[in-house]
């Protein structure tokens, strides 16, 4: 109901776009992608040491329509349901000879309503503290993103450049009865009702670009590729407000918390493609992955007795963080009678960052790891074929399990 994908139980898979990394992660990668423009989706469960680390559970490879035919080709998609979500999007292609071009934009308003429930017991020490919440909320998550793209075809050798930019973000309301409850050593000491209003609002100006130049020496799969990726967010907020009033609609507590971010994200890397044989080949490849964000971290707490909020200077807190991947990989694959087979060996050599105003926060992290794969094929008949594969997986925490604030 909230839109949120799991794939073989979890959320924590990536998604990749044309077979590259996409920028966003999990549930928030593939909303940003109009169904109208894609023309099919791989399902990768166990990726092997050519494609990145991350993700528990394997990847999702999002294809996309790209060639329409000679000449000018569009396409345009309207969308909407009985809560007045609607989205737009529109692709318009040219295709001359070796050049082809392509612009693409959408517009979207994804609002959702629910029922939200909620029964949360905390402890401290002997103390119980027993809280239901139980009311209706709201979400709107919105996009507005223009992009467009060219590549050029000549002989053995395709250059393309693409870019994108736009805004994007995610409101979320809720109006709820509250009850609160608490007890220490089996007797309660303080109940009460109030109604509770919380606000959330996450958003991001972004601009992004890619270059990419693939050459094939051959018709046999001998290939040289090369990409560059560079996204920038800016003017990026996170937002939190959260209120409880009595009956009396008199605002008892509430906070407030700002979360302003600046980021960027680099990504170059190049694969080379060897056939040795007319089964065999050798691919091999490096990249190099950097994110980086710096910000700061405000709040304000309602005082009741002075009816007014105040800022917490004590929270305050700024910070930088960086991660740095560098990688290289091999993987050999072949095919002998009835078998084919396939393995590969990624090292990634990680160096991260945590710099906060709070020095107590401050995490330097330096660490190289080995990541086998390997795929194993037994063709039983034309039509049926037997399967083992076997890859290690990493799952990075964000910055949010690590940032030294409440």
């Amino acid at each position: 109901a909230e839109g949120e994908v799991t794939f073989r139980g979890s959320s924590g898979f990536t998604v990749y776009v044309d077979g590259k990394p996409s920028i966003f992660t999990g549930t928030q990668a593939l909303e940003q992608i109009p169904s109208g423009q894609i023309q099919n989706i791989e399902i990768i469960t166990t990726p092997s040491a050519q494609h990145d680390t991350g993700g528990d559970v394997g990847i999702i490879n999002v294809i996309t329509k790209k060639n329409f035919g000679e000449g000018l080709s569009g396409v345009i998609n309207l969308s909407g349901n009985t809560v007045w979500s609607r989205t737009l999007d529109f692709l318009l292609t040219g295709q001359n000879k070796a050049s082809q071009w392509r612009i693409g934009g959408y517009v979207g308003n994804r609002l959702r309503k629910s029922h939200f429930t909620q029964e949360k017991t905390t402890l401290v020490n002997d103390t119980t503290t027993t809280s239901y919440s139980n009311g209706p909320r709201e979400s709107n998550g919105y996009a507005y993103i223009l992009n467009g793209g060219w590549s050029y075809t000549q002989k053995q050798t395709t250059f393309s450049i693409n870019a994108e930019g736009g805004y994007a973000g995610l409101k979320r309301k809720g109006d709820l009865e509250y009850t609160e409850e608490r007890s220490a050593n089996g007797e309660q000491f303080e109940n009460g009702e109030f109604k509770s209003l919380d606000d959330f609002d996450i958003h991001e100006t972004f601009g992004l670009g890619n270059l990419a130049v693939d050459h094939k020496f051959n018709d046999k799969g001998h290939n040289l590729s090369g990409s560059f990726f560079l996204k920038y967010g800016g003017d990026a907020l996170e937002y939190f407000q959260s209120d409880l009033f009595d009956k009396n609609n008199v605002r008892q507590q509430g906070h407030r918390a700002w979360e302003a971010e600046h980021r960027w994200t680099v990504r170059a890397k190049a694969d080379y493609v060897f056939p040795y044989s007319k089964t065999g080949q050798i691919k091999a490849g490096y990249q190099y992955f950097s994110y980086s964000e710096d910000g700061d971290y405000s709040m304000q707490f309602w005082n009741p007795d002075t009816k007014e909020f105040f800022w917490r200077d004590d929270i305050y807190n700024t910070f930088y963080f960086q991660q740095g991947i560098n990688s290289l990989y091999a993987i050999v694959g072949d095919s002998y009678r009835s078998f084919d087979f396939q393995v590969g060996l990624r090292g990634e050599h990680t160096h991260q960052v945590l710099r906060s105003s709070k020095d107590w926060a401050n995490r330097l992290q330096k660490r190289f790891e080995l990541f086998p794969s390997a795929h194993i094929g037994y063709n039983l008949t034309q039509n049926q074929k037997l399967l083992f594969a076997y890859s290690r997986r990493t799952t990075r925490p964000e910055l949010y399990f690590m940032e030294p604030y409440i």
